[in-house]
């Protein structure tokens, strides 16, 4: 990418990764964010586990923030946004800790930050119509929601459920002060509260 590369390294970068008993994924997840984004922080917000996910994180390098009980993934990445604001990152990016992301497609989401064309950028699987397995109704519940959004924020979103996400400095800071707590308000919700907060949102 040259110099788009260059900026995005440049921005201080936390990687939020909510994770509930992914003992046997963890690693790879943190071992991908290693090699495709070396500049990246990692801080592993372990939601009240019962299995070795927070030891494996540790092991693997990353930061660890182990929650007392189940807060549910939206008090997961709220608390990684908390972290992220408290220490002044410029950009903070979610992952899920199951490793069904992809680390080599973060700089893309990190361009559109470093280069102001958003306050929230979302990793959409259907953006390019590429063929990405859905359930029959999840893939129905997805483009109802879909078309829900995008009436709200009177912006085409085409992927409302998508948890792989970049976050810009006024993003952190909103969503470390509000953020939905209940059954998929992390995602379409979120991106409702911060199209009204004003905040630029693009896929």
């Amino acid at each position: 990418m040259g110099k788009s590369c260059d900026n995005v390294s440049r921005l201080r970068t936390l990687v939020i990764v909510p994770a509930h008993d992914e003992a046997g994924s963890i690693r790879t997840a943190i071992k991908d964010l290693r090699t495709h984004v070396p500049w990246a922080d990692v801080v592993v917000v372990d939601d009240g586990s019962t299995d070795g996910t927070a030891r494996i994180a540790r092991r693997c390098g990353a930061e660890v923030l182990a929650l007392p009980c189940n807060l549910g993934v939206g008090g997961a990445v709220q608390t990684g946004y908390m972290f992220a604001h408290q220490n002044d990152y410029d950009a903070a990016v979610q992952f899920d800790g199951d490793a069904q992301h992809r680390a080599n497609q973060i700089p893309k989401l990190l361009e559109l930050l470093s280069e102001g064309k958003a306050d929230l950028a979302v990793g959409s699987r259907l953006l390019r119509k590429r063929r990405f397995r859905f359930d029959p109704l999840r893939f129905i519940g997805s483009r109802l929601l879909s078309l829900l959004v995008s009436v709200i924020v009177r912006k085409r979103i085409t992927d409302p459920t998508s948890g792989f996400r970049g976050a810009a400095k006024r993003t952190i800071a909103f969503f470390a002060k509000h953020y939905p707590q209940t059954f998929l308000a992390d995602t379409a919700e979120s991106l409702v509260w911060a199209a009204r907060s004003g905040l630029e949102i693009c896929e």
